[in-house]
């Protein structure tokens, strides 16, 4: 293995480390917590009674979260139960935006909450894709007031309240349905899980659980997530997007791929170290040319530019503060010009050729003053200056 094969183990065991620890990945534990349990209160017409209604929802960022329109209509007051040293709190919520045509409704907290929300898919779904479905479905243990709930002794009970189920199934199709693009899965849905996320199985949110067949058993309806987009788009709600890289990423990302990168990285820094430096003998003329220019170098004496040294050969080396220069400069050195002057090793005449580019406070070699925009052959061992003694450098 040589240094070039060695360098690029170095590269890719970094990178798959970085995946790693700051990549996409699945994770169940924060797809469950991202999802919580609605209680809304809605109007009866015009009279002044409310209808109770327990639903689902989900966060797409600390203080933003997503449900369904039928959980949480226009003139519906909802709030939001979350855990907080399993204990239950109720969070008040605004409704920022309903849309009755794809069943959709945006909701906000007052303040941020510690948790990671969910990554929205931006891709391409394809049927057989694997699902997960998650919310608080309607059953005997989860149909309770928060009352009632609150003067429970039942561990079981408890728990059912507070933490989301998820059911698995397969995409069986996508079509529209009255203008909606819906997700149709064969994941165990229930009343109650309306407006929890569908996930794909890597942990992408691709839809918003919004009914179940009656007529059919075990299938279940989510409004695209293609349909939220625009909404958040259109409101400037800040929200995670990935694409399918992203699930390729997360197919791989995890444990085994932070243990990999290690490995990688430690083999390749090892045969690196122990692969000595090695000169090819030139082949012909052209070559030995090649070698001997690249011989010569520009060396600084101040630590603060950089790099301090730099090769030269036939192609030009330029000095300044502009984004060209081979150099970096300290920027409180702004008696250099911007291209200050470039330099060439010819090969030919066996000497240095220093070109001022019309700098505004002179190039001077060995301390003396070069015409402004003229060109100066130097033989190696000279001192050229950039304005000021400060800013000098060997031409070796």
């Amino acid at each position: 293995m040589n240094k070039n094969y060695a360098g690029w183990g170095i590269a890719i065991g970094v990178i798959a480390i970085l995946i790693s620890l700051i990549g996409p990945k699945y994770n169940l534990d924060q797809m469950l917590s991202s999802t919580v349990r609605l209680l809304c209160e809605h109007p009866m017409g015009d009279t002044k009674r409310n209808i109770d209604v327990s639903g689902s929802g989900f966060f797409i960022n600390k203080s933003t979260l997503v449900t369904n329109e039928h959980v949480s209509p226009e003139g519906s007051t909802c709030s939001v139960v979350i855990s907080l040293n399993d204990s239950p709190v109720l969070l008040a919520t605004k409704l920022l935006r309903t849309n009755k045509d794809n069943d959709i409704a945006v909701l906000e907290i007052e303040e941020e909450l510690n948790i990671i929300p969910v990554s929205l898919f931006g891709g391409i779904i394809q049927t057989g894709n694997a699902v997960i479905a998650i919310g608080y479905p309607g059953n005997n243990a989860t149909d309770l007031s928060y009352e009632n709930f609150e003067k429970s002794d039942d561990d079981s009970t408890l728990e059912a309240f507070l933490k989301p189920q998820l059911f698995r199934g397969v995409v069986s199709s996508i079509y529209e349905i009255g203008g909606t693009s819906l997700i149709q899965t064969d994941a165990a849905m229930n009343f109650g899980i309306s407006g929890g996320p569908l996930y794909k199985d890597n942990g992408q949110v691709i839809g918003i659980n919004t009914l179940v067949d009656s007529e059919a058993t075990q299938i279940g309806y989510s409004v695209s997530i293609e349909e939220l987009l625009p909404i958040l788009n259109d409101m400037n709600i800040i929200y995670s997007l990935e694409t399918n890289i992203d699930s390729f990423t997360r197919v791989f990302n995890g444990f085994p791929l932070l243990i990999f990168g290690v490995v990688l990285l430690a083999f390749s820094a090892v045969i690196f170290s122990q692969i000595p430096q090695t000169s090819q003998i030139p082949s012909s003329d052209r070559n030995s040319t090649q070698r001997n220019a690249n011989s010569h170098s520009i060396q600084f004496t101040d630590s603060k530019v950089s790099p301090q040294s730099i090769k030269i050969g036939v192609t030009p080396v330029v000095l300044g503060r502009d984004s060209k220069s081979n150099f970096i400069f300290p920027p409180e050195w702004t008696f250099l010009s911007k291209l200050h002057c470039e330099i060439v090793y010819e090969e030919i005449n066996k000497c240095f050729l220093v070109r001022d580019l019309n700098s505004k406070n002179g190039t001077f070699i060995d301390g003396k003053k070069m015409t402004k925009g003229s060109k100066v052959r130097v033989k190696s061992g000279t001192t050229v200056s950039l304005s000021k003694s400060e800013c000098s450098f060997k031409l070796l």
